[in-house]
């Protein structure tokens, strides 16, 4: 029986399979990074947003989340 911290802990295959997309997405918007990278992140489920936040900040990258209603979501990197 999987307990409740297990299942918290893992990522389900979508959310992996999404996590996977936007790190590509990311990787690659911050091979060009010129002092601040702005990464939309609309749609990305919380848990996949909290997990990149957290490995890229374990990388070295100062991350922050962005939210407007007129621009949308987005991760800024530093």
């Amino acid at each position: 029986m999987i307990t409740k911290t297990e299942a918290v802990a893992k990522l389900t295959q979508r959310e992996a399979n999404e996590y996977k997309a936007m790190e590509s997405k990311i990787d690659e918007a911050l091979r060009t990074h010129d002092g601040r990278t702005f990464v939309g992140c609309g749609g990305l489920s919380n848990r996949v947003r909290e997990w990149l936040m957290r490995d890229y900040r374990a990388s070295g990258w100062t991350v922050d989340y962005s939210s407007d209603q007129r621009d949308g979501s987005s991760l800024v990197f530093s």
